[in-house]
C-alpha cells in the first residue's frame, strides 16, 4: 500500500493550464469561500454586529480571488517557461495547493486588518492561516488524495494490461477496417496535408492549428496545418483505423505506442521515438483499454 501511495505521488498528473480554465477555477473557489463564510459564519463571524455584515463577510471572496489568480498565473507562467505542458507530479500539485493556501491567507489577513482596523501581526496571520487551512487546504488535499489514489490504481492496472498486450502482439491493433497508404487532411482555409498513415505518430491541437507529428526510421518530423482537430479526426475516421482520439487535444496512432504508464489523471503513452509522449485523459481510458483487449 505504501509503495502504491509513493508511486501515486510521483506519477504525472495532467492539468489544464489555459487562462480561461484557470480563471474560472479561481472564480468558482472564491465564490464558494464567500458563500461558505456567509452561510456558516465560522471563526466568531456570527458575533460581529455591524451594518451589512453579510456583505462584508462575502467580500472575503475578493482577496481570495486575487490570490488564486496570482497563484494560477504563476503556475501557467512556470509551465510555459519550463515547457512542462502540465506534466507535474501529483505531489507537485499538492505542494502547490499548500502554497496557494498560504498566499490566500496573506490576502485574507490583509483584508481583515483593513476591515477591523488592525495592524498586521504574526499572531493574526498565524490565526488566519489556520482558518484558511481549515476551510480550504485539508478538505481539498484529502479529496484530492483519496480520489487520486483510486484513479491511479485503476489507471495503473489498465496500463499493465495494455503493456502486456503490446508485448504479446506482433501486429498493431486497429479500431476498424481501414485503408492503408495515405490520407489527405483539408484545413479550414483549404490547405491540405497528405500523410502516410503508417508514419503518423500523433496530432495535437495548437490554437487554430493542428500539429501533425510523424515518425519514420526513428526520426521525428512535425508540421502545422491550419485546421481543427475535429476536421483532422473526420478525415482519418474510417480511413486510418489505427488512429484514435485519446485526449481533447490529441489523436494518436496506436501502432506507434511502445509503453503505457498509468497516472492519477489517465495514461501517458511513450511512442517509438525517444522523448515522444502523448496523454490519454480519463474519459478515453476505457476505449483505449478495450482497443488493446480486442487486439
Amino acid at each position: 500500500m505504501l509503495d502504491r501511495i509513493a508511486r501515486f505521488l510521483q506519477s504525472r498528473a495532467q492539468y489544464d493550464c489555459s487562462l480561461r480554465v484557470a480563471f474560472l477555477r479561481s472564480l468558482a473557489i472564491s465564490v464558494f469561500v464567500g458563500v461558505f463564510l456567509v452561510v456558516f459564519k465560522p471563526f466568531d463571524l456570527g458575533g460581529w454586529h455591524v451594518p451589512h455584515r453579510d456583505i462584508w463577510i462575502a467580500l472575503y471572496a475578493l482577496p481570495c480571488l486575487l490570490a488564486l489568480t496570482a497563484s494560477e498565473g504563476a503556475r501557467i507562467g512556470l509551465n510555459r517557461i519550463l515547457k512542462l505542458d502540465g506534466g507535474w507530479c501529483v505531489w507537485h500539485h499538492m505542494a502547490f495547493v499548500a502554497l496557494t493556501i498560504l498566499l490566500v491567507a496573506v490576502a485574507n489577513h490583509a483584508y481583515s486588518c483593513l476591515l477591523f482596523g488592525q495592524i498586521p501581526c504574526l499572531e493574526g496571520f498565524a490565526q488566519m492561516l489556520a482558518y484558511t487551512a481549515a476551510v480550504g487546504v485539508f478538505p481539498a488535499l484529502t479529496v484530492m488524495f483519496f480520489t487520486g489514489i483510486l484513479s491511479f490504481s485503476r489507471n495503473e492496472n489498465a496500463a499493465a494490461g495494455i503493456n502486456a498486450q503490446i508485448g504479446a502482439s506482433k501486429e498493431p491493433p486497429s479500431l476498424a477496417p481501414g485503408e492503408s497508404g495515405s490520407v489527405t487532411i483539408t484545413g479550414s482555409t483549404g490547405e491540405t496535408a497528405t500523410l502516410a498513415v503508417p508514419e503518423i505518430a500523433y496530432l495535437k491541437a495548437e490554437g487554430n492549428y493542428v500539429e501533425i507529428v510523424t515518425a519514420k526510421a526513428g526520426v521525428r518530423h512535425s508540421t502545422l496545418l491550419r485546421a481543427t482537430l475535429r476536421e483532422a479526426e473526420a478525415a482519418l475516421t474510417g480511413r486510418a483505423g489505427q488512429v484514435m482520439r485519446c485526449h481533447r487535444s490529441y489523436l494518436v496512432n496506436v501502432a506507434k505506442v511502445r509503453h503505457v504508464e498509468g497516472g492519477a489523471q489517465g495514461l501517458l503513452l511513450t511512442m517509438e521515438v525517444p522523448g515522444m509522449e502523448v496523454p490519454v485523459s480519463r474519459s478515453y481510458v476505457p476505449a483505449f483499454r478495450s482497443l488493446f483487449r480486442r487486439a
